[in-house]
C-alpha cells in the first residue's frame, strides 16, 4: 500500500511538472498622438513620436513574442519603435475582426503588444476577459496589461508610460 500511495504521488509531481503554467501578458494601447490633418490615416505628431519612444523604453524589459497594430500610419508608428527594439515584426489586423484577433491571441498564449484606437482597444480587451473603460479621444499614453494564469485573467493593469497631452 506505501508503495502504491509513494507511486501515486510521484506521477501527480510528474504531472505537475510536465504541464508548465500557461502565464502571459497582453499588453493594449491606443496609438500615439496623431496629426489633426484633413487626411483618413494622419502621421504621428511631434509628442506622438516621443510617445511611441516612451512605449518602447516601457516595454524595455518585457519579453514580447508578437506585436499587432492596426495598417494606419498612426498605429504602425506607434508600434514600430518597440517592433524596431525587440526586432518583431509588426502582425498586422483588420479593426473591424476583434473577435477573430481575440480569439487568435488567447489561443497562441504568449505574451504580446496589440496597437488600436480609442474605439477599438477597449473592445478588444474586454473580448479578451479584461476589464476597460472607453478611452477619451484625448487620451493617450496609457498601457493596459491583461495577466493570463493557468488561462483565466486575473487582472487588468493601466500604466501611464508618458504623459497626457504633451503635459
Amino acid at each position: 500500500m506505501r508503495l502504491f500511495i509513494l507511486i501515486l504521488t510521484l506521477l501527480c509531481c510528474f504531472e505537475v511538472q510536465a504541464n508548465p503554467v500557461d502565464d502571459y501578458y497582453l499588453y493594449f494601447v491606443r496609438h500615439a498622438e496623431k496629426a489633426k490633418e484633413p487626411k483618413k490615416n494622419p502621421a504621428l505628431t511631434e509628442q506622438g513620436r516621443a510617445t511611441a519612444l516612451g512605449l518602447a523604453q516601457w516595454m524595455t524589459n518585457v519579453k514580447l513574442s508578437g506585436i499587432y497594430s492596426t495598417d494606419y500610419v498612426r498605429t504602425m508608428s506607434t508600434a514600430q519603435p518597440t517592433a524596431e527594439m525587440k526586432k518583431l515584426a509588426i502582425t498586422k489586423y483588420d479593426p473591424r475582426s476583434l473577435k477573430e484577433l481575440a480569439a487568435q491571441l488567447t489561443t497562441h498564449k504568449k505574451t504580446a503588444l496589440i496597437v488600436g484606437h480609442s474605439n477599438t482597444t477597449p473592445v478588444l480587451i474586454r473580448l479578451v476577459g479584461g476589464e476597460a473603460d472607453d478611452i477619451p479621444e484625448s487620451e493617450y499614453g496609457v498601457l493596459y496589461e491583461v495577466k493570463f494564469v493557468k488561462n483565466k485573467v486575473v487582472g487588468t493593469k493601466q500604466y501611464l508610460f508618458t504623459q497626457k497631452n504633451g503635459k
